[in-house]
C-alpha cells in the first residue's frame, strides 16, 4: 500500500452484511461471545434506548449515523481492496483449519462454520459512497455512478463494481450514499496466502453460491448498476418505478450470490469437496 491509501479498517460499512457475518465467524473460532453484532455495549444500549424514540427523531439520527461512514467519491482511487482482504483472512486465528468456506454471504453458513470450526472468506463488500440525492430517483445514482466508479475500478483490476440502489429497503441511507458492492474475480493474494499456510492438507475449499440473479444495467465489463434488491419488492416491481433505468442485462445479485473466481491458485492442492 502507497502511503495516500485509505485505511481498509473504514473502507468497509460497517453495517455490511459480509462484514458482520466474518465478524461473528471470527469471535466463534475465538471461543467468544458476538453482542450486539460486534458493536460495544454502550452502542448497543444506545441502540435499544433509540427504539424508543418517535419515527421522525429516530429517522434523523439514523440517516446520520449511517451517512457518517461514506467516504468521499474523490477518494475512490485511494481504496485497496487488497488491503481488505488482508484484513478479514489476518483476523482469524493462526492456526491450522480442516476446511474454508469462500464466497457469498449466509446467516446459515456463518452457524455452519462457527459449528465446525472453520473459517468463511467473504467475496463481497459494501464501500458507501457520499452522494445527496433524491431516493426515487435511481437514474440519477446511475448517473453518479457511471462518472465517479473508475477510479476505483482502474485501482483495483481484479474487482466487479454492483452498485446497488434499493429506493425502498433504503430510503434512508440512498438520500447520503451510493452503495458500491464489489466483488472479488479473482482469488485475493491475502486469501490464497492463508489457504497456502492455514488450510491443513488435503483440506476443502467450500465455494458457497446462492445463485441470486438480478436485472441490471451494464456500466462497464466490470460495472453493472442494480436497482432494488432482495427481500423487499420483486425486481418488476423495481422496474416499474418511476426514474428507475430499464436493465439491460443480468447480473449475479449485489449483496449476496458470489461470481465465479477466474482463478483459485494456491501453494497447495485441494482433495476435498466443492460446493459450486
Amino acid at each position: 500500500m502507497t502511503e495516500t491509501t485509505l485505511d481498509p479498517n473504514r473502507v468497509v460499512a460497517s453495517f455490511d452484511s459480509a462484514s458482520v457475518l466474518h465478524a461473528a465467524t471470527v469471535a466463534a473460532l475465538e471461543q467468544r461471545a458476538f453482542p450486539n453484532l460486534g458493536s460495544s455495549t454502550i452502542k448497543g444500549v444506545g441502540v435499544r434506548a433509540a427504539g424508543q424514540l418517535p419515527w421522525p427523531i429516530l429517522r434523523q439520527i439514523y440517516t446520520r449515523i449511517g451517512g457518517a461512514e461514506d467516504i468521499n467519491p474523490d477518494d475512490l482511487g485511494r481504496v485497496n481492496l487488497a488491503a481488505v482482504a488482508a484484513r478479514f483472512a489476518d483476523a482469524y486465528p493462526h492456526r491450522q483449519y480442516p476446511a474454508v468456506f469462500i464466497g457469498a454471504s449466509n446467516g446459515a453458513l456463518t452457524h455452519l462454520a462457527a459449528a465446525l470450526q472453520v473459517p468463511w472468506l467473504p467475496q463481497t463488500v459494501l464501500i458507501p459512497v457520499h452522494r445527496l440525492g433524491d431516493p426515487q430517483r435511481p437514474d440519477q445514482a446511475l448517473d453518479f455512478g457511471r462518472r465517479v466508479a473508475p477510479g476505483l475500478l482502474t485501482a483495483n483490476p481484479d474487482v466487479g463494481l454492483h452498485q446497488m440502489h434499493d429506493s425502498a429497503q433504503d430510503e434512508l441511507m440512498t438520500s447520503r450514499m451510493t452503495y458500491f458492492r464489489t466483488k472479488w474475480l479473482d482469488l485475493p493474494e491475502a486469501y490464497a496466502h492463508f489457504l497456502g499456510t492455514y488450510l491443513a492438507p488435503g483440506a476443502p475449499v467450500f465455494l458457497v453460491n446462492d445463485q441470486s440473479r438480478w436485472p441490471v444495467v451494464r456500466l462497464g465489463e466490470r460495472h453493472v448498476f442494480q436497482s432494488g434488491g432482495r427481500g423487499g419488492l420483486t425486481p418488476e416491481q423495481y422496474l416499474a418505478l418511476p426514474h428507475t433505468p430499464q436493465a439491460d442485462d443480468d447480473a449475479p445479485e449485489a449483496e449476496w450470490e458470489r461470481l465465479r473466481i477466474r482463478s483459485l491458485n494456491y501453494a497447495k492442492p485441494i482433495f476435498g469437496g466443492w460446493l459450486a
